[in-house]
């Protein structure tokens, strides 16, 4: 839940705000107030409007190095996440951990 403010997703499912909140009544958050944190963490960022993530494609300046698969980057011109990819610096094993967790790990 702490990378829901970074991440800021244009395609947020229906049921985003309702799984989100019923997730943080899990770990302590009034009932009465979890749906509007929900809201918050998933559509109101004060810096940044949400953008659409995509998976990253082999560059040919990496010098041909694959990137981890499943880690979205943001191409938003306008964003300040532009080309950025999510998770710099963290190991192989780490980086398939949080596909998973984000949903995004390569099912093909």
């Amino acid at each position: 839940m702490l990378l829901l403010p970074v991440l800021g997703d244009a395609d947020l499912p229906p049921e985003a705000t309702g799984l989100v909140a019923d997730a943080l009544i899990q770990v302590g958050v009034a009932d009465d107030e979890a749906p509007g944190l929900a809201q918050a963490l998933l559509e109101d960022h004060p810096l940044w409007e949400p953008v659409e993530w995509t998976l990253p494609s082999t560059s040919p300046l990496s010098g041909g190095e694959d990137p981890f698969p499943g880690i979205l980057y943001c191409d938003d011109p306008h964003s300040p996440r532009c080309d950025i990819r999510l998770a710099q610096g963290i190991t192989r094993e780490q980086s398939d951990r949080l596909a998973r967790a984000l949903g995004t790990w390569p099912t093909a």
